[in-house]
């Protein structure tokens, strides 16, 4: 079942993951928790994505990244770096797609 939320909750989830990400990148490993939600926000964005005809697969390394968190793994600096870019791709184009909107 898909819980429809507004684009500005989607926003928070996602920025709120990829602060998950950044931090795992800097060493300091989430709570099983968080690591689980992390992964489920990347996923239900990808599934968003790919509902609406676009590649989910730039979300990937953030996809990649959150699974190793998820099984208690630190991440790679360098697998950090390319999920925490992913997320923030995907943050500036929802925000692209909302300033469409309003004009």
């Amino acid at each position: 079942m898909t819980t429809l939320i507004s684009p500005e909750a989607q926003r928070q989830q996602l920025e709120q993951a990829q602060r998950v990400l950044a931090m795992a990148r800097l060493g300091q490993l989430p709570t099983p928790t968080q690591a689980r939600q992390t992964l489920a926000v990347i996923t239900a964005q990808q599934q968003v994505m790919r509902q609406r005809g676009d590649s989910a697969l730039d979300l990937e390394p953030a996809r990649v990244a959150a699974s190793l968190l998820v099984l208690g793994h630190r991440v790679h600096a360098a697998m950090g770096i390319d999920a925490v870019r992913a997320l923030g791709r995907c943050l500036a184009q929802m925000a692209d797609e909302c300033e469409e909107d309003r004009t």
